[in-house]
């Protein structure tokens, strides 16, 4: 508040009530100029307007403070990607995780060479891999994000992780369909669907 007053004593205002929008982009533009971090400039916005929102609602303004601070006024947050893994303990966790036999692990390497979700892996189809007119092969997943149905082109290795993943379904699914298959890819040794 007290660069918000100081902004207002700049332009020979010293009342808040007597705020008008103008004086609102005087003082934001004060407040980029000084390289706060966003979300510090956000806290300020919101700071005022909650000032501003009390004068009002005491009676002692009558500029209503969403026309003076609008939803555009506030600063976007950064949204950070996170860290990716260094390709040396990427290529680590790959190697463990080829030679494990637990199904689950499989199931993250899938994740890894496709980018699905986890809630669509464990929605995949008991034969989700089909091929084109040339021979290429794909993955059919459905997004229940977004409900739609979506392809991914795999390569051989994952071909090899999804049919290790079929056999083992077919050993412990309980789950099965009218031909005698599974209806889901991932099942847990104890027999439910994962």
């Amino acid at each position: 508040l007290g660069l918000f007053y100081l902004c207002l004593e700049d332009k020979e205002i010293y009342f808040a009530k007597k705020t008008k929008r103008k004086h609102i982009i005087y003082w934001l533009s004060q407040l980029n100029a000084r390289k706060y971090a966003e979300s510090t400039k956000l806290h300020h916005v919101f700071c005022v307007r909650l000032y501003l929102t009390w004068l009002y609602e005491m009676g002692h303004s009558k500029k209503d403070p969403q026309i003076l601070i609008v939803p555009q006024d506030l600063p976007k947050l950064p949204r950070e990607l996170p860290r990716p893994i260094p390709p040396e303990v990427d290529r680590k966790l790959r190697e463990y995780l080829t030679n494990s036999n637990d199904p689950l692990d499989k199931c993250l390497l899938i994740l890894r060479y496709t980018g699905l979700r986890i809630n669509d892996l464990v929605k995949l189809e008991y034969q989700p891999v089909h091929s084109d007119d040339t021979g290429n092969k794909y993955l059919r997943a459905y997004a229940s994000k977004l409900d739609k149905e979506y392809i991914i082109p795999i390569d051989k290795i994952t071909d090899e992780l999804i049919s290790a993943l079929q056999e083992h379904a077919k050993e412990y699914a309980t789950d099965v369909n009218g031909e005698g298959l599974p209806v889901r890819l991932v099942n847990d040794p104890n027999g439910r669907m994962i």
